[in-house]
């Protein structure tokens, strides 16, 4: 059986119309067993797809579309290195446009090279390493020269030629959509896109049986897809926190350091120490250290205490409060036990997720803060994490109205009338909301509008930068 190896969900910004859950439910309906997500550089849905697939008893293999090039993890070792080559392409060390001039002795071991330049191909033999041919093949004379043309290549370079069919939407009826969002992406209309801005119109999620009978002529594509698949066995442990190394002195340990500062902390509140203060910090610490949670508060702590030393204000809220080792830390500035606040709403036994501490720093010192993270735990690893920015109804009626041919000022009316939420049902708004009673859905442009509008709505549309969010990695 034929197991898609080269998927695109809407994480592809801007082009594919799928999310990675939808993708996922149509491979359950065609009792497929293995599928691949291959966004277009990145991973961004990757997760998403990972337990999604896994849920539905699928085997999930992670990978991305850089270039003229497919990258597939084999194991948990080929998805580091395609982490590190993704982020190296973003960061401009590595170009996608030639590929051929990376250095894969370092990435090349775990993860699968698949290429649908048969010049490109020959390149990367040449330089010793074996790629795998993909074959991209839709049906029609000029897609089926191309497929033949790559095979040719893979038999003269003594390399495996597989069958791949990019697809880029769900149905065949959503080409319409993913030309929309093409349009938006090259701020054009739709009208006068060229050819090479869109996948085929023949890029949907086909059957396994229409697979076979696509590639009919080269079943050799199908076996190798099939053994490909079969090759691909990534295992992701989630759901386990890890946290960077802390330097202490001597033989201290993250939780005896932490039980040192809540108990030196809770001496300055607490005056006395009262034995319903000591049994809450006992209790608290016990579940802390079961969990494994105190480096985590050691390093909240950390940033707290420079914020505080350097005059920034800082203060933690949210369910943090709950904590009397928070407040004993000077993290939050609520005292628990005044205030009867239940610690086991922040974090219990039965939570193995990081409870969220989150810390609201003034924003003429935050860019301070931000920096000193960055020398403590080091710039490789640490980043600010993104934002998905996605559709929502003004946004998603504008843009496809401006990707239709519709100028600012034909639109401005509706769109003045639309609120900057709400995506999930698009045209249902506009009817319920009273400051759109004037506008007429079954008329024209609006109706056409409203069509399109409704089948982006609620997709992502770009990335952004988290004003304030971090991640910070182990040195591992």
């Amino acid at each position: 059986m034929y197991f898609p190896l080269e998927m695109h969900s809407c994480h592809s910004m801007l082009s594919g119309t799928a999310w990675p859950r939808q993708l996922v439910a149509r491979a359950v309906e065609y009792d497929l067993k293995t599928l691949a997500l291959t966004d277009t550089n990145g991973l961004y849905g990757a997760i998403e797809f990972y337990t999604a697939a896994r849920a539905a008893g699928i085997k999930p293999i992670l990978g991305a579309r850089l270039g003229a090039c497919l990258l597939l993890a084999r194991d948990r070792d080929g998805y580091a290195p395609l982490c590190e080559v993704i982020t190296a392409m973003h960061l401009g060390d590595l170009d996608a446009a030639h590929i051929e001039q990376w250095p894969f002795d370092f990435v090349l071991e775990h993860l699968f090279l698949l290429c649908d330049d048969a010049a490109l191909l020959q390149r990367l033999v040449q330089k010793g390493f074996a790629p795998l041919a993909a074959i991209a093949h839709y049906g029609g004379t000029k897609s089926r020269r191309h497929a033949e043309t790559l095979i040719d290549a893979a038999h003269r370079l003594g390399i495996r030629p597989v069958a791949t069919a990019p697809v880029h939407f769900l149905n065949k009826e959503d080409y319409r959509t993913h030309r929309i969002l093409a349009a938006i992406r090259l701020n054009t209309i739709e009208a006068t896109l060229p050819p090479e801005a869109t996948a085929s119109p023949n890029a949907w999620f086909r059957s396994p049986t229409q697979m076979e009978r696509l590639y009919g002529l080269w079943p050799e594509t199908l076996d190798n897809a099939a053994w490909l698949a079969e090759e691909c066995n990534l295992e992701l442990s989630l759901g386990t926190p890890l946290f960077p190394e802390i330097t202490l002195h001597g033989d201290e340990t993250p939780f005896s350091w932490l039980w040192q500062q809540t108990f030196e902390g809770l001496r300055h509140r607490y005056q006395p120490l009262t034995p319903i203060v000591l049994d809450r910090a006992h209790y608290e610490l016990d579940i802390i250290n079961e969990l494994g949670f105190a480096p985590y508060f050691l390093i909240v702590a950390d940033i707290v205490n420079f914020a505080r030393q350097h005059d920034i204000p800082i203060v933690g809220r949210g369910s943090a409060a709950n904590s009397i080792v928070a407040f004993a830390l000077g993290i939050t500035r609520a005292d628990p036990l005044r205030h009867n606040l239940y610690f086991e709403r922040f974090l219990n036994r039965s939570r193995r997720d990081t409870p969220d501490i989150d810390l609201d720093i003034c924003w003429r010192g935050r860019d301070k803060v931000l920096e000193y993270v960055y020398e403590r735990f080091g710039a490789d690893r640490v980043a600010m994490i993104c934002t998905r920015n996605t559709f929502q109804a003004r946004s998603a009626v504008r843009e496809t109205a401006k990707a239709l041919g519709f100028t600012e000022r034909d639109i401005a009316p509706i769109t003045r009338a639309l609120p900057h939420y709400g995506a999930e049902d698009l045209r249902l708004l506009i009817e319920t909301l009273p400051e759109c009673r004037n506008l007429h859905l079954d008329e024209e442009p609006l109706k056409s509008i409203i069509d399109t509008a409704e089948a982006i709505a609620g997709l992502p549309r770009h990335l952004s930068i988290h004003a304030g969010g971090m991640v910070i990695a182990p040195d591992r």
